[in-house]
């Protein structure tokens, strides 16, 4: 029997991607709002999450083994000028599924004791309002890391905030998300910071090329275990769907 899969947002381009790579393998039901599209073997429905009220009525009625949040507005533009929806959708809504989640995985834990259903880390963070993300102003907000004017000042404990080092980057070139979207020769750009990064021996360098390497391991295993069809199928959900300037699977690794 197919796992029941409950995807919100499923008509955007991460949703959908997700759907269509993963039909096979889940019973899927998704939402939509304006944006109506028809996938074969999966169910739908219309529904406007602006209102946070009315998810935990869609998880209590559809009863799902899993949830996959990939709801947000797909106009950067309106979101820095109109900060009430941003605020609403991306931050209200993400809340109210966590903690709906939070709180059916809390009961089936009491009840299945031999089971796993939560992280002990991430629960702690719940608990505490922290869920990291951003301000509708970019600013960093708290999650597993402390951040203060955009530098990580702390680690979570799992109680609170421990001290961090502060990691050394002069080694490295240091260009912004905007100064490298409007470079002419960014994949050039691109490839030479990631070789200065493999030869450097700072500590933080060291740490960067690490989470590279494990990020381009995951990607190709999404195409290997099918859930996405080829290399630059999974680099375009991560440039087109959140704005990266460049996907997990990086031809230098």
């Amino acid at each position: 029997m197919k796992s029941k899969l409950l995807v919100l947002g499923g008509s955007g381009l991460v949703g959908s991607s997700f759907i269509n790579s993963s039909k096979n393998d889940y019973d899927i039901i998704f939402s939509y709002n304006n944006n109506k599209i028809k996938i074969p073997n999966t169910q739908s429905f219309q529904i406007d999450l602006l209102n946070s009220d009315k998810i935990e009525k869609i998880i209590e009625n559809y009863n799902p083994d899993i949830v996959l949040h990939t709801i947000a507005h797909s106009s950067v533009d309106l979101c820095e000028t109109d900060h009430n929806i941003a605020n609403r959708l991306h931050i209200n809504t993400t809340t109210k599924i966590v903690n709906v989640c939070k709180s059916i995985m809390d009961i089936m834990a009491n009840d299945f004791k031999n089971e796993h259903f939560n992280n002990a880390l991430l629960k702690c963070l719940l608990e505490q309002n922290i869920i990291g993300g951003q301000d509708n102003n970019g600013k960093i907000k708290n999650g597993i890391f402390k951040y203060e004017s955009g530098e990580i000042l702390g680690v979570f404990n799992g109680l609170n905030y421990s001290n961090s080092d502060q990691l050394n980057f002069d080694e490295s070139v240091n260009l912004t998300w905007r100064e490298l979207r409007g470079a002419k020769k960014m994949d050039t750009i691109l490839f030479n910071h990631f070789e200065d990064l493999s030869k450097s021996s700072d500590v933080a360098a060291k740490i960067a090329v690490e989470y590279l390497k494990a990020c381009c391991i995951i990607g190709k295993d999404l195409v290997a275990n099918g859930i996405a069809f080829n290399n630059k199928d999974v680099n375009s959900v991560m440039k087109l769907g959140f704005h990266h300037l460049y996907g997990p699977i990086i031809p230098f690794f």
